[in-house]
């Protein structure tokens, strides 16, 4: 339970950079498995079915840590980092938790829109408070600062307040427009900022285990493998860069249904080129790319025959079997990406870097026993 670290940095006034060794912290870990195995539970003549079943279930709980640990590991929020989750580590949570932005679509409306909106009707200001509630109960998106009661903010001027992207010495770092991302003003204070992040999931499963079964015919044999994971999160990095439509590099084909024009209905944004701290921020750390991981893999498929030990005795052997093998048959899985089952790193979370998917293989093999 103990959190024994390596390197931990202390002040230089001990005389010392580093300690080799730190009891940093404490940690629970705690879980339970299970394993079912039935041999030949079905025997019909020459045919027999055997099969086995395992669970688990594992949780950790950070209980305590050393806040110099904890302020080395724990990254700082930077308004104009684009594309990063934050590494946190939280006493009272466990590792490999996700912490970002809760993605909520797309914006429909610039701003533009809904002043120019109100210019063509002539509204009063009661009027366009008004309508602007309406739309929003109908589910209207457009970037205005809404409050905990879900009805628009209205400034001394009689326009909606602006949402903005975190203030820097009272100005805002950038505008929301129509067509960008949506983020959720989690404290309702109208700018999406670190007190924004919130906790998204974590990417350790929830369960996980696998099965097997055989069936046998005479000399014949069957055995089929499988291996699952249950409730686990995965971000989807891959995912992001080629959606986050900044750049001059190629896409994927789903940002072929972006945002265009106001009323646009789409999860995607619009697309815009990144070239200073004052451009969209549509590929947040957030929910948007934080997915289901879970999945049920046919890890292995075998097929053998045994040879008839007296038939081999007139050859002079005592044993000959041939089988052949196919490992990583299939995959199934919610998940978008090429391949589910992403390891965490050290303190950090489950990414998705578009590693190489793992590859099918398909083995031949003769067993002579003499």
């Amino acid at each position: 339970k103990d959190l024994l670290m390596t390197k931990v940095r202390i002040p230089s006034t001990t005389g010392y950079a580093e300690l080799a060794y730190q009891n940093a912290g404490n940690m629970t870990n705690d879980g339970w498995e299970m394993n079912v195995n039935a041999r030949k539970f079905l025997k019909v003549g020459k045919f027999s079915v055997s099969a086995g079943f395992n669970i688990a279930q594992n949780y950790n709980v950070i209980v305590d840590m050393d806040e110099r640990v904890l302020n080395s590991i724990n990254s700082d929020w930077k308004f104009n980092d684009r594309g990063t989750y934050q590494n946190r580590i939280q006493v009272g949570n466990p590792l490999g938790s996700i912490y970002g932005f809760r993605y909520k679509g797309v914006y429909q409306y610039t701003y533009d829109y809904l002043t120019n909106l109100r210019t063509e009707k002539g509204w009063t200001a009661d009027q366009f408070e008004t309508e602007l509630n309406n739309m929003l109960a109908d589910g209207k998106t457009f970037p205005v600062v809404v409050g905990a009661d879900g009805k628009v903010i209205m400034q001394a001027n009689g326009l909606p307040q602006r949402m903005v992207y975190n203030y820097v010495d009272g100005n805002p770092s950038y505008s929301f427009q129509g067509g960008d991302a949506i983020y959720a003003d989690v404290n309702h204070d109208g700018q999406i900022n670190a007190l924004d992040v919130v906790y998204l999931g974590n990417c350790l499963p929830k369960l996980s285990g696998g099965f097997n079964i055989s069936f046998d015919y005479g000399r014949w044999n069957f055995k089929a493998r499988f291996m699952y994971r249950y409730g686990n999160k995965v971000i989807n990095q891959a995912r992001m860069t080629l959606e986050s439509m900044s750049t001059a590099y190629n896409q994927a084909s789903s940002v072929n249904w972006r945002w265009r024009k106001d009323g646009d209905e789409t999860l995607m944004p619009r697309a815009i080129y990144v070239y200073n701290d004052n451009s969209a921020y549509n590929y947040q750390g957030s929910s948007r790319y934080v997915e289901d991981g879970s999945f049920l893999r046919f890890q292995n498929l075998q097929v053998g025959y045994n040879f008839d030990p007296k038939e081999l005795k007139k050859c002079g052997l005592n044993r000959l079997q041939f089988y052949v093998t196919a490992n990583n048959l299939f995959c199934w899985t919610h998940y978008s990406g090429v391949d589910p089952e992403i390891s965490i790193g050290g303190w950090g979370q489950a990414i998705d870097k578009s590693q190489t998917p793992r590859a099918k293989s398909f083995t031949a093999n003769i067993n002579i026993g003499f």
